[in-house]
């Protein structure tokens, strides 16, 4: 690529003949994308390799356990007779018939009759006369203390009174001083009005008696 196509992203026009699909850009749009998917697959990579482990080889006459890759279970036997490249092993069956599985699609077999694995050398350990050394006595004390459970702890409860909670009794205070200041600015506003027809009756002569009786303030 020249320097020309990597500043304009395209190939030039020059007196050469050629083809008019060597112009067009879609080749820069393929290469991002390419770029692109190198990134997801890294990506992805990580991701699986961050929780994946390598599985341990199998050697030949191995008893193994072969997944079905159709119903995905593990309900066939064989041995292991051959080992293959890319992790394969080529395992033989109770039917006589010799298939080539991945390591993916084998478990080892443990079964009861295997060997049980050596004591430890520090079980039986002897002193420079080959005489086996005899463990220190246990302390009665130490043993009567292990035996003896500690006593379980009693939660203690606090000596504070409290108050019962009883929303219906804060309501009806509630609804007592509400009526209590309703017959109050009744009663005010009553003795207001009275008093108004007061200064009235005070200001008005004395034939104005007879409409003043029909009046509200009487």
């Amino acid at each position: 690529m020249s320097p020309a196509e990597m500043v304009f992203g395209r190939q030039l026009r020059s007196i050469l003949p050629a083809h008019k699909s060597s112009f067009d850009p879609r080749w820069r749009e393929i290469m991002e994308a390419r770029d692109r998917q190198l990134e997801l697959d890294g990506a992805v990579k990580w991701i699986y390799d961050e929780r994946a482990r390598p599985l341990s080889p199998l050697l030949i006459g191995s008893r193994v356990r072969v997944q079905d890759t159709s119903t995905l279970l593990w309900d066939k036997e064989g041995v292991v007779v051959s080992v293959g490249k890319y992790r394969s092993y080529r395992v033989k069956f109770a039917s006589g018939s010799v298939l080539w599985r991945n390591r993916l699609h084998l478990r080892p077999l443990i079964t009861d009759n295997e060997p049980a694995p050596p004591p430890s050398s520090t079980a039986n350990k002897t002193d420079n006369d080959g005489d086996i050394g005899d463990d220190p006595a246990p302390d009665p004390d130490a043993a009567h203390q292990q035996a003896v459970p500690p006593a379980p702890s009693i939660p203690q409860r606090s000596g504070r009174i409290r108050k019962p909670n009883v929303p219906w009794l804060l309501h009806f205070r509630f609804l007592l001083l509400i009526s209590l200041l309703y017959l109050l600015t009744s009663f005010l506003l009553s003795l207001t009005a009275l008093l108004v027809c007061e200064a009235h009756r005070a200001n008005l002569p004395a034939g104005s008696v007879l409409l003043i009786s029909h009046s509200k303030c009487l």
